[in-house]
């Protein structure tokens, strides 16, 4: 419920600031790095006109995955990887649990973590475009 609830509140935050232009989605929705690969991140930020039939294959203005137990290693080393090598502007990993925002911004090729937020701290993003988040609210278990 943690998972789902992170995905929604996250979600809806990234909607309510997109600019035009660009498109917010959540899973499930395809995106292909490669025509050997399909990943689909919890959230993903894109351009619109890179939108196709079959997924999203140009990189990603951001991918987000929310941890769980069942993918957390997929998530923090596979998804990672693959995300840096295809060109993934911005990652940014969730951790409900710990209730930890983990913010990465490739530079050079290579991701670079920007900040890491915890509970009611405010992290305020430019990438893909300036939206607040704080990392309590995904999880409002009000």
């Amino acid at each position: 419920m943690l998972h789902q609830t992170a995905v929604i509140e996250l979600g809806s935050r990234l909607l309510a600031a997109c600019p035009k232009g660009l498109k917010v989605f959540v899973a499930p929705l395809d995106f292909r790095p490669t025509a050997q690969r399909s990943l689909q991140p919890d959230v993903l930020v894109c351009r619109r006109e890179d939108v196709g039939p079959n997924g999203i294959e140009k990189p990603l203005l951001l991918a987000v995955e929310i941890l769980s137990s069942s993918t957390r290693m997929k998530d923090l080393l596979l998804k990672r990887g693959v995300y840096e090598e295809a060109g993934v502007t911005s990652y940014w990993i969730f951790d409900p649990v710990k209730v930890e925002l983990t913010v990465l911004e490739l530079s050079g090729g290579s991701y670079v973590r920007q900040a890491v937020v915890h509970g009611e701290e405010v992290f305020e993003a430019k990438l893909p475009f300036s939206v607040r988040v704080v990392a309590a609210d995904l999880v409002d278990e009000e």
